[in-house]
């Protein structure tokens, strides 16, 4: 059954004595609750109430399916409001998720709840699954050229999941809808490859704050071979 305006209107009118946050923060409390079969006592803790949420809104692991669930809701038809929430992903998100240990003092609680899950379960975690969930077109999402760019962008920080979990997870990227059940016609599945060069007297260039860049020369054969693996 589909999330309805009436349903969001009750639950933030029960609950926001509580939890504060906005109308829309309890929009990814009902769908954690019907699609996932979360008790509303464990989803509240899986939901972000309020700002500073670095680009995700809750979280969800299934030990079962070995997923890490990663969700962005808006409660609208536009795909276009997902923007600001892909750059918040790449700006920031990733890193304090699986990078950059340091605590942010603003943290909003979810931050800190995910954090100690995936300390406790990271063992469990084969996949990370990122949702863009809102009630419009899933096709029209997917055509998007600003979207398609930033998801790319998006993708470039795997390499932030291998490090934190020192192994390959594998990051599958969709947009769903909440109202129609559409799940975006192309799945983004993303996994990282290593290749191994031989690279000769490599140039090294150290940054103001001890970033260090190499330079160096790779037969043309080299880089051919990795598209044909």
């Amino acid at each position: 059954m589909a999330i309805t305006q009436r349903d969001i209107d009750q639950v933030y009118s029960d609950l926001k004595g509580l939890h504060c946050g906005v109308k829309e923060d309890y929009f990814g409390l009902l769908y954690l609750e019907q699609e996932f079969g979360v008790e509303r006592k464990q989803a509240v803790r899986q939901v972000a109430f309020g700002g500073n949420d670095y680009g995700f809104d809750a979280f969800h692991i299934d030990p079962n399916k070995r997923n890490l669930y990663l969700f962005q809701f808006k409660w609208t038809t536009s795909y276009t409001q997902f923007k600001s929430s892909f750059q918040r992903l790449i700006d920031d998100g990733m890193e304090r998720i699986f990078g950059n240990p340091t605590q942010d003092q603003k943290m909003n609680q979810l931050l800190a709840q995910l954090k100690s899950k995936l300390i406790e379960d990271q063992a469990l975690v084969d996949r990370i699954l990122i949702y863009f969930v809102f009630n419009g077109d899933t096709g029209d999402a997917e055509r998007s050229t600003v979207l398609d760019a930033l998801r790319e962008s998006l993708e470039g920080k795997k390499y932030l999941i291998d490090q934190f979990f020192g192994r390959q997870v594998s990051l599958v990227i969709e947009f769903r809808s909440a109202r129609t059940k559409q799940v975006g016609g192309i799945t983004h599945h993303r996994r990282t490859y290593t290749y191994d060069l031989e690279i000769e007297d490599i140039l090294e260039r150290i940054g103001p704050n001890d970033e260090r860049m190499y330079v160096g020369f790779v037969r043309l054969i080299n880089l051919h071979g990795m598209y044909l693996v």
